[in-house]
């Protein structure tokens, strides 16, 4: 939906200033979950369910930041649908998938936006406009873009929640003194906090 306002005055204002000129990414690539490309792919699954992410970076190695792929939980279809893709492996590298998935769906990996499976990651620079951001995110059907440094190394990630929060703000003292009248304060020692049947 925010990609079809692209060029009303008010999307402009906003989306025509670039990521850095926002503060984004509000994640950095120290506090990103990632994978090692030679760990076994069930273990980014694991990753992404404990901490309830859609999406892991996969990154050159451990300690690197150059990423080099992507594994999102719409992967895990791939793995279930795909006939012989695990044969059998349960210790499936995340590296031997992405190779697997440039094999037997080459097209998808060479710029299609139809659908985008595991790699190439989608990346930008922090000087890449919102606009953009948000045109890429609506062409490849995704709901995050992996910022990058000028070598290629990972930064950050922005997603699509990082973007609305540019467009809706709340702002200084809109609602008043509103909440504070019509929600009950309680008192902060425990025993008098009231008691639900």
């Amino acid at each position: 939906m925010l990609a079809e306002c692209s060029g009303l005055d008010w999307f402009n204002h906003v989306a025509d200033r670039s990521l850095g000129e926002h503060n984004l990414p509000l994640k950095s690539a120290d506090e990103l979950f990632k994978i090692d490309a030679d760990q076994p792919v069930l273990e980014a699954f694991k990753l992404m369910e404990e901490h309830h992410i859609g999406a892991v970076p996969v990154v050159e190695g451990s300690g690197s930041r150059k990423i080099i792929g992507n594994v999102s939980a719409r992967d895990i279809r791939f793995l279930l649908m795909e006939p012989g893709v695990l044969d059998n492996q349960s210790d499936l590298s995340v590296r031997q998938m992405m190779e697997k998935v440039k094999r037997l769906h080459p097209h998808e990996n060479q710029g299609s936006v139809s659908k985008v499976i595991m790699t190439p990651p989608i990346t930008c620079g922090r000087d890449e406009t919102l606009k953009n951001v948000v045109h890429t995110l609506a062409d490849y059907h995704i709901h995050r873009v992996y910022v990058t440094e000028e070598d290629g190394s990972l930064a950050g990630v922005v997603t699509i929640r990082d973007i609305i929060s540019r467009f809706v703000t709340e702002p200084d003292n809109y609602f008043g003194n509103f909440f504070t009248r019509v929600i009950p304060s309680f008192p902060s020692s425990p025993e008098a906090q009231p008691v639900c049947d």
